[in-house]
C-alpha cells in the first residue's frame, strides 16, 4: 500500500486508516471462531485441548509463556475457564462474544 505519506506529516491512524478494522481485533475474532469449532466437535482431540491449563498447584510468580486459553480469557474479558466452557455450550451468547470481539480496543491515534 503505497500512500506516499512522508514521516514528517505526523498523521494519526484514524486519518491513515480510516474506517479499516484493526488487525488485532480480526486476529480475536477468528481465534475467537476457531475455538467454537474446535469445541463443538466433542470427539476430536482439539477440543479437550483448547481449555487446557495447568491443573495442579498455580503458576510461578514469574511472566509465564501464554497458552492459548490465556488469549482466549482475554479477549472475551472471562476470568476463568469453567466460565469460558460455559459460554462454548450457548451457541448464541458464543456469537454475540465473537461478534463484539475486539470493539471494546480503542483505535490509537
Amino acid at each position: 500500500m503505497a500512500s506516499n505519506i512522508s514521516y514528517k506529516n505526523h498523521q494519526t491512524n484514524v486519518e491513515l486508516y480510516g474506517d479499516l478494522p484493526q488487525v488485532t481485533s480480526k486476529i480475536q475474532q477468528r481465534r475467537l471462531r476457531l475455538s467454537g469449532h474446535c469445541m463443538k466437535h466433542l470427539e476430536e482431540i482439539a477440543n479437550k485441548l483448547m481449555l487446557w491449563g495447568p491443573l495442579d498447584g498455580t503458576r510461578n510468580k514469574r511472566p509465564q509463556k501464554t497458552i492459548f486459553v490465556d488469549n482466549l480469557l482475554r479477549d472475551t474479558g472471562i476470568e476463568n475457564s469453567l466460565k469460558l466452557g460455559s459460554l462454548y455450550e450457548d451457541r448464541v451468547e458464543r456469537k454475540k462474544v465473537v461478534v463484539s470481539a475486539g470493539r471494546s480496543n480503542g483505535r490509537l491515534g
